[in-house]
């Protein structure tokens, strides 16, 4: 019974892990989208100024 607590928690752990790593993922995602948002809006801000668009 014990070693079959210990793979348990050994799999919790692995799983636990993978979630930290997804939600680390995500964030990032999130960041590079926002990063776009915003060099979309400098270059409509620098072809408006420049007469481009």
């Amino acid at each position: 019974m014990k070693s079959r607590d210990t793979l348990l928690r050994l799999k919790r752990f692995q799983v636990d892990e993978k979630r930290r790593r997804v939600s680390q993922i995500e964030m990032m995602i999130a960041d590079f989208h926002r990063m776009a948002s915003d060099l979309d809006r400098e270059i409509q801000s620098e072809e408006s100024r420049a007469g481009i668009s």
